[in-house]
């Protein structure tokens, strides 16, 4: 018996892309350990490894960052932080803000876009 469980574990560690541990995988596609992407939801596991893939945030990084917040947006501090800022230009992760803040502070952050929407709200024209 103890040879057969050799046999199946054997060849079956990789490891972390993100914190670098070795572990046990079972999918040929699985790149991160569970410290890095616990839980058992498949929807929630991707958004994990999404922001990993994307901001090397993982989910030790986001509880801490959201505590450290109060859960709270770092613009509004009225809602809900869900979503992972960074700066475009470095991709430096900033904080957390809720969705409305996030897509305000996308749109300002496109050249030109802001100046064009005060003009457009200055002009008063429906």
């Amino acid at each position: 018996m103890v040879g057969l469980v050799t046999f199946v574990n054997k060849g079956k560690t990789r490891k972390c892309e993100h914190c670098r541990c070795e572990y046990s995988h079972t999918a040929a596609s699985q790149k991160f350990c569970r410290d890095c992407v616990p839980g058992d939801d498949p929807k929630e596991r991707m958004k994990q490894r999404a922001a990993i893939n994307l901001y090397g945030v993982d989910q030790q990084m986001w509880d801490a960052m959201y505590f450290e917040q109060d859960g709270k947006c770092l613009i509004c501090e009225e809602r809900e932080a869900t979503c992972i800022d960074h700066c475009h230009e470095t991709g430096r992760v900033r904080g957390l803000l809720c969705l409305g803040c996030n897509t305000l502070l996308g749109f300002i952050e496109t050249p030109g876009r802001l100046e064009a929407a005060l003009q457009y709200k200055s002009e008063g024209v429906y």
